[in-house]
């Protein structure tokens, strides 16, 4: 009954991941900037890698999460399972985190990020293929 009523009300599934991940990339953002007022270059990294890692941490975010967002949506639109997509939603968010946390920490923490970046596209890759299915098919 929920999953009818959330279908004829819109895209609830991918508004509550896409607010989720919204707040993370503020947290991120945030990141970026308080370490450029605490004495980083105004412009790019410079010798900073600390900046660096939070700035690839952020810019990478923004790369990945609007396509993967785009994708819930049109399967949650298309009338996808809700338990996949909320299965999909919730990896996302866990695989943005990993990814960042191994930017951010840094090498000691280099299989965050790998476990990050692999989630990611194995999202990306999922999701693609299950929307191609439904729309071909």
């Amino acid at each position: 009954m929920f999953d009818q009523v959330a279908q004829m009300m819109g895209p609830s599934i991918t508004l509550t991941y896409g607010s989720i991940l919204a707040l993370i990339f503020v947290a991120l953002s945030l990141n970026v900037a308080l370490r450029r007022g605490a004495g980083g270059p105004s412009h790019g990294p410079g010798d900073n890698n600390e900046l660096m890692g939070a700035m690839r941490a952020q810019e990478n975010f923004a790369e990945y999460v609007p396509l993967a967002l785009i994708l819930l949506a049109g399967l949650e639109m298309t009338g996808a399972d809700t338990t996949w997509l909320r299965i999909l939603g919730g990896s996302l968010v866990v695989a943005r985190l990993f990814h960042a946390a191994g930017l951010i920490i840094g090498p000691s923490f280099i299989i965050g990020r790998a476990i990050g970046a692999l989630g990611t596209m194995l999202i990306l890759g999922g999701s693609a293929v299950w929307a191609l299915i439904r729309v071909l098919s």
